[in-house]
């Protein structure tokens, strides 16, 4: 074979591979980096520290977004939570907050003037993402 063909060859592996990756991870946003820059501001002043994202919940915060457009509750979350069905390779506390507006810049304070939300915001769990689908945003937090 000439050098040429497999050297395009490899390219578009690579290139396939790349696109692939792409389309699995959920992209964190800007709407996704206000809040959970929000969220730390919030945790910083109660001295927690700060959460970041990780593939795993923002893929799972992307799933679950999509379905409280559709089923505005709780009710995917704590039924994965139940059958052990989470989709975190380990996990020994995770959390959901959702919420339904039109501003993005309104939802962590949704939360944090809500008891349980704010509970869930303060939870141990390094790993946060949160997740824009139309008016409708998924947070999920988790601690392997």
């Amino acid at each position: 074979m000439n050098k040429y063909l497999i050297a395009l060859i490899m390219l578009l592996a690579f290139t396939t591979q790349l696109v692939r990756a792409a389309e699995t991870a959920a992209p964190v946003d800007d709407v996704t980096n206000y809040i959970i820059r929000e969220i730390n501001i919030y945790r910083a002043s109660l001295k927690l520290s700060a959460v970041q994202t990780n593939d795993e919940t923002c893929n799972f915060a992307k799933i679950r977004a999509h379905e409280i457009a559709t089923n505005f509750s709780h009710e995917g979350f704590h039924n994965r939570q139940k059958r052990g069905t989470l989709p975190y390779k380990h996990w020994t506390v995770t959390t959901e907050n959702l919420a339904m507006t039109a501003d993005y810049k309104q939802v962590e304070t949704l939360w944090e003037n809500s008891a349980g939300h704010a509970k869930n915001m303060r939870a141990d769990t390094p790993y946060v993402c949160v997740i824009q689908y139309g008016k409708y945003f998924a947070y999920v937090g988790m601690k392997p």
